[in-house]
């Protein structure tokens, strides 16, 4: 079995999807997808379970979720989203950068904190970590060394990164250097819009 770890907008949908069926967790509870393996290790027996996860490129992970908040942010009601909504204050992305705001999320918000907060890989951490830009490949290795078949990964909860190109590479530098442990952690060069 697999115990799923869904790091927020790094493919979280799509894999809970594809490996119905393969996963110990409880994904009933919508308002608990996202927990760290160590939260999600305190429920289970981890005998015998492997874990997964899935890392994104910090920025574009920080677009995803900059444009997810931007398309709901009506519809939140907790207090760490009643912080976001004041930082967003309807600003583009890079106002938004330059703000107060990141550097706030990254401690409270779940699609904002750091993905080692979730995937610490190694001792103590998830087993397995796929890259978001290179999935499939990732994903068909890892089962196929694990011996699990599965059919496809469908593209669901697609976002459009519509400022991708628009974010100044200072406020790219700016995200990169927010999340430098996720940066070596997971090995990621410098974002190149």
């Amino acid at each position: 079995m697999i115990l799923l770890v869904c790091n927020p907008k790094a493919a979280s949908t799509s894999l809970r999807k594809a490996l119905a069926g393969h996963v110990i967790n409880d994904f009933s509870d919508k308002t608990k997808v996202h927990r760290s393996i160590w939260e999600w290790a305190e429920l289970y027996d981890m005998t015998d379970v492997r874990s997964l996860g899935v890392c994104r490129h910090p920025v574009d992970r920080f677009i995803s979720a900059y444009w997810y908040f931007m398309k709901v942010r009506n519809h939140r009601i907790t207090s760490w989203e009643a912080t976001l909504e004041a930082c967003l204050q309807g600003r583009s992305i890079n106002d938004f950068v330059q703000s107060e705001g990141p550097e706030l999320l990254a401690q409270c918000a779940l699609h904002f904190m750091p993905q080692c907060h979730f995937l610490k890989p190694g001792y103590e951490g998830v087993d397995r970590v796929a890259r978001f830009e290179s999935l499939e490949k990732d994903l068909n290795e890892i089962f196929c060394e694990w011996g699990i078949e599965v059919d496809s990964i469908p593209k669901l909860n697609v976002s459009e990164n519509k400022d991708r190109e628009k974010l100044t590479d200072r406020n790219a530098r700016k995200i990169e250097w927010l999340y430098a442990q996720d940066m070596n952690e997971f090995g990621y060069d410098l974002w190149k819009g």
